[in-house]
């Protein structure tokens, strides 16, 4: 479709005659797409083509050779394109991890967590697979000791808070999740305590099923769901989220699966400020994120919830963030029911 709107602007599509703004948005998409699709080489390979083409030749033109594309252009290498190595993916027809159990009691029952053993390099570790990251990450003295070499940076990494923080990308060579190998993977260096599993790895599996207590996946495995798959992404390939349809007290949308956020709540709200009548009552709380530590106020409501065909009474968290992002379905939501999906087919839900 990119390549068809590019011959149809003839003399407009070609950045060699001409640089405009459509023109430029077309090609952002498309590198993008290879960013989404876990092609990390090929990413690297059209990226520099981006910049030749379209970066250098506009900050020459404006004479401002520290011009920022941030929206478009938030991952910058430092390394040549030809030296980010193929990833790959291989594995059994099905395959899983068992969560493990989490020390966390809230209420005289154990918090759930969806972390488990992987491997890196050969070195076990325990490993957050979360859908609420796009890029996977590694503790920063992990990958100290692992010696891994920075190929790049990502500019303004959020949280999900108001919080950003530039973060460092690296090659992890070789990272198995059950019996099942991804290599090459890129992924960013955090100042959180554990390895994240996001959504770029996540994604490359078929027929995933997320439980309480386990992730199954394989195209052997069983899936259950028809309904379409709604994914949420940048047009710079770096962010990924899947969406489903959520309702509660009857104001329905659509809300991200954030199975990396353990809170009890199943489903987080962010607000860009506390209703006054909520003030007397907010609670505090602190969590970890992948740019670290830190303490936040939140409010705890009571609401009728239903996600995919399950409706259930709840405790919904609302909290201060960017109030333009959808709700968060947590991975308490879990104890209610599970999530399938498969990229591949575009198929995903909750039951």
């Amino acid at each position: 479709m990119l390549d068809r709107a590019r011959n149809a602007a003839g003399a407009l599509g070609d950045p060699a005659r001409s640089i405009n703004p459509l023109d430029l948005l077309l090609e952002t998409v498309r590198v993008g797409n290879l960013m989404l699709e876990g092609r990390t080489r090929d990413w690297a390979f059209a990226h520099d083509r981006l910049v030749h083409l379209y970066f250098e030749p506009i900050r020459q033109f404006y004479r401002q050779p520290d011009l920022e594309f941030r929206n478009m252009d938030p991952l910058i290498l430092s390394v040549p394109a030809d030296t980010v190595p193929p990833p790959s993916l291989s594995g059994p027809d099905t395959d899983q991890v068992d969560f493990a159990a989490s020390p966390v009691r809230i209420g005289g029952r154990r918090l759930p967590v969806a972390a488990g053993p992987v491997a890196l390099d050969e070195t076990p570790v325990q490993a957050v697979f979360d859908t609420g990251s796009f890029l996977g990450s590694i503790p920063a003295s992990l990958a100290h000791r692992k010696h891994l070499a920075t190929i790049g940076r990502i500019g303004r990494q959020g949280d999900g808070s108001t919080r950003t923080r530039a973060e460092d990308v690296v090659i992890v060579p070789v990272l198995t999740i059950g019996h099942t190998t991804f290599t090459n993977q890129m992924m960013t260096v955090s100042q959180a305590s554990t390895v994240i599993v996001g959504m770029q790895q996540l994604s490359q599996l078929r027929h995933v099923t997320f439980s309480e207590h386990a992730i199954r996946f394989g195209h052997a495995a069983p899936l259950a769901c028809t309904e379409g798959m709604t994914l949420q992404s940048l047009r710079n390939g770096l962010i990924m989220s899947l969406l489903l349809p959520v309702s509660r007290d009857g104001e329905t949308g659509k809300a991200l699966v954030d199975t990396g956020d353990n809170t009890p709540e199943p489903l987080t709200v962010r607000l860009r400020a506390f209703p006054a009548e909520w003030t007397g009552h907010l609670r505090t709380e602190t969590i970890e994120t992948t740019l670290g530590r830190f303490t936040q106020h939140v409010a705890i409501e009571p609401q009728t919830l239903r996600i995919g065909t399950v409706s259930r009474q709840v405790l919904v968290k609302y909290e201060l963030g960017d109030g333009s992002m959808p709700p968060t379905i947590t991975f308490g939501a879990f104890q209610y029911g599970m999530v399938q999906f498969d990229r591949a087919e575009g198929i995903a839900c909750f039951r």
